[in-house]
């Protein structure tokens, strides 16, 4: 087990992340050399189209990688002065639920059907010590956390008898059983109504003032990450292509995907525009990213260097970083 001296506001440093799945015995790397930081009580927005590697970045954090066909090949992963890949299964089990805990993308499938909220709360519960009334009890106020009423008989219901709100409600309230330094979300409100994906990100956003509680919000949405987040990081293909605050980010977005993600939105709000911007073309496959930048096939700025070499995350701004060639300055 690795250790390290010193504390200030860091709560999680990953380095150089890497994970690959073996896909016709050929191991593709999908989260290629991700590096980020979230700081105590900060709210960091991962975002990207789908493919992106987000997801399995965030699996990776919680080390729930499915083997024996995808594997963590190298990085670390810092939890405050603990690094955690190097960590046995045994040793790192202590960590996953109370020192980071994580909310799917689906609580319709998220949780068991033929168990009530209480049996499986309970479930929860009792890996962390608790018995009899304390699990009753502590499952009645983690429900009155989450803004579920009537949290008595909730615990009673099953999952079919429960909207999709009230289920990620739930979700929440698991994870936070725990009481985790650091949440991992990923797209939590993807199934869920417009209406209620306010109310659920308004919930995480408060938990997390309250708490003091880090959170890690995956998401495609950027009127999410508007809404909810203090920093931001893009990802392409697997690797994190910008890297700023949230307010400027959107003033001031460095790197062609991201700008072609801001105007994808901003032609909802603009009377004077009566098309919707696209980004033309798809992510690469897995294992088909081109040499040179993965974005060059869809980049309008795109030129002969950016097919010979993948660009670095260079700095553009104070805390704003943007992995492109012609980021530090005009394309020419």
């Amino acid at each position: 087990m690795q250790k390290k001296s010193g504390r200030n506001d860091l709560l999680l440093q990953v380095k150089n992340l890497r994970t690959s799945f073996q896909i016709n015995g050929k191991a593709i790397p999908v989260v290629r050399d991700v590096s980020l930081k979230v700081k105590r009580g900060e709210v960091l927005g991962l975002i990207g189209e789908s493919g992106c590697g987000k997801s399995v970045t965030s699996l990776s954090l919680m080390r729930l990688i499915p083997k024996p066909h995808g594997k963590i090949e190298a990085g670390e992963v810092w939890l405050e002065d603990t690094e955690l890949l190097s960590l046995t299964p045994s040793q790192f089990r202590p960590y996953r639920g109370r020192e980071l805990a994580m909310i799917f993308q689906d609580p319709m499938t998220s949780l068991n059907p033929v168990l009530t909220i209480g049996q499986q709360i309970s479930e929860v519960l009792v890996r962390q010590g608790l018995k009899g009334a304390q699990i009753q009890a502590r499952a009645q106020d983690l429900l009155e956390q989450v803004g579920l009423s009537d949290p008595k008989e909730r615990l009673k219901a099953f999952p079919h008898q429960l909207s999709g709100g009230m289920k990620q409600r739930v979700m929440i309230a698991m994870a936070l059983s725990g009481e985790p330094k650091l949440l991992i979300a990923d797209e939590p409100t993807t199934a869920l109504d417009v209406t209620i994906q306010a109310q659920i990100l308004n919930l995480l956003a408060e938990i997390s003032r309250e708490r003091g509680m880090s959170l890690l919000l995956i998401t495609h949405d950027l009127g999410v990450v508007a809404q909810a987040c203090d920093r931001v990081m893009v990802m392409y293909a697997g690797a994190v292509v910008e890297e700023a605050e949230v307010r400027e980010l959107f003033k001031n977005p460095r790197h062609p995907y991201t700008q072609g993600l801001m105007r994808s939105i901003q032609s909802l709000v603009d009377p004077k525009v009566k098309r919707l911007a696209v980004i033309e073309g798809m992510v690469p496959n897995l294992g088909e990213y081109p040499t040179g930048c993965p974005f060059q096939s869809r980049c309008p700025l795109v030129a002969e260097e950016c097919r010979l070499q993948e660009p670095s995350l260079i700095p553009v701004g104070e805390e704003h970083q943007a992995a492109c060639h012609f980021a530090g300055g005009n394309h020419e």
